[in-house]
């Protein structure tokens, strides 16, 4: 089988004249290379340099090779350049894909941190629902995914990020404030009343309709089915039904009538996040950067130590 290494060495000398100088560029011993021209006249059963104590000339079947050959070489070292390039180009670009409730609460901020951390990458965000960014990870849209993904799957993995705890927001006569310091409650004592709730198929949704099952709240149809942030809110505030949301989302509720109150909850993994990818796959060189700066966002708000205070509460109401 001829190489692109054999068609190289027949390049070069052609063009040099001799088999020692030649030896020399390619960093090879002049046996080795009398070797490899050998091997490479005998695929096409043709001599192709005329050797002599002094030069060395190409054939009649050697100029005929000629052209042919450096084509061959001019596409392969272009094909190689252009591979270097792209992967040089994937290294300096991540992208993430993340669901939609935690990305408006969350995701701005992280770009800008990651960002500022690591000015010559490109951060590609989308937002999806959670199916459709474990198949996005899967078919390598993605380098990541970020959301809630408690069933396991053989062909992705999934690495915890962090948990949050639940908040219920009721209507208030005053915009609430970040330095206010919201009351508790129980499941078992949020208004039985119907919710602006999220899509039935939200993972967090589904979470929280299942917290109320357990806690004998009874079900009832939606008062209001949002699914963004800040609507949710909004017609909270605006007296369409309280709502119950995770505790990321308490940055958002500024400058809404409405007043937060922190939900007690005994199961630390009922809201779990985790970053997901695709097994068997490498991980980007990038990701551990992107979700350092995730985590260290995270721990910095006002609620990242609600759940161990939530925790204390629960146990303390259990004595």
């Amino acid at each position: 089988m001829v190489t692109f290494r054999q068609f190289e060495a027949f390049l070069m000398i052609a063009e040099l004249g001799s088999f020692t100088r030649a030896a020399r560029h390619l960093h090879i011993s002049q046996p080795g290379l009398s070797l490899m021209i050998r091997e490479f006249e005998a695929h096409f059963g043709k001599r192709l340099f005329d050797r002599s104590s002094r030069s060395v000339l190409l054939t009649e079947s050697g100029q005929d090779l000629l052209p042919s050959a450096r084509r061959i070489v001019d596409e392969f070292q272009t094909a190689t350049s252009r591979l270097r390039d792209a992967d040089s180009a994937k290294a300096q670009r991540l992208s993430v894909a993340s669901t939609p409730l935690f990305s408006s609460a969350l995701m701005p901020a992280v770009y800008q941190r990651f960002r500022d951390r690591n000015p010559q990458v490109e951060l590609r965000l989308a937002v999806m629902s959670r199916d459709e960014v474990g198949d996005a990870v899967r078919r390598g849209d993605h380098d990541c995914g970020v959301g809630i993904f408690s069933g396991k799957a053989l062909d992705l993995q999934r690495d915890p990020l962090f948990h949050f705890g639940f908040i219920l927001l009721t209507p208030s006569t005053s915009s609430y404030r970040r330095e206010t310091q919201p009351r508790w409650v129980s499941w078992e004592s949020i208004p039985k009343a119907p919710y602006v709730e999220l899509p039935w198929d939200s993972g967090i949704q589904q979470v929280i309709n299942r917290r109320k099952a357990d806690a004998g709240v009874p079900g009832q149809p939606p008062a209001q089915v949002m699914d963004h942030l800040e609507t949710i809110i909004g017609m909270t505030a605006a007296g369409a039904g309280p709502s119950i949301l995770p505790s990321f989302v308490l940055a958002a509720c500024g400058g809404f009538n409405v007043r937060v109150s922190r939900i007690r909850d005994v199961q630390p993994s009922a809201l779990a996040f985790h970053a997901v990818t695709a097994r068997g796959r490498g991980k980007h060189p990038l990701l551990p950067s992107f979700l350092e700066a995730l985590r260290s966002l995270v721990a910095e708000q006002p609620w990242a130590s609600w759940w161990e205070s939530v925790q204390a509460a629960s146990t303390g109401a259990r004595r």
